[in-house]
């Protein structure tokens, strides 16, 4: 798979946008937002990438956030406003 030319990537404000050009503009009657991983996706797609290479650089770039944030994330858990989260301060010792 590979890009075709019938968008071009902009980013506005943060957000990344998949804007039509040409013949598209009449086909698509709007703009496509992307999430971190269409984002992500899209940049990889600029080359030809097979199946299997976008499954793999999608697991690899989940596990890497993961083990970044994984801080933060226990932070949150530990921390949300939930039954779970009441559990969690009220019954473990740390």
């Amino acid at each position: 798979m590979k890009q075709k030319d019938h968008f071009i990537l902009q980013n506005v404000g943060g957000e990344y946008l998949l804007v039509p050009v040409g013949q598209r503009v009449v086909d698509l009657n709007g703009i496509i937002t992307l999430n971190p991983t269409g984002h992500l996706v899209w940049k990889l797609l600029a080359e030809h990438r097979s199946m299997e290479e976008l499954v793999a650089y999608r697991v690899e770039h989940f596990i890497l956030t993961l083990i970044l944030n994984a801080p933060e994330l226990m932070q949150r858990f530990f921390w949300m406003k939930s039954p779970v989260g009441d559990w969690l301060r009220n019954d473990l010792s740390y």
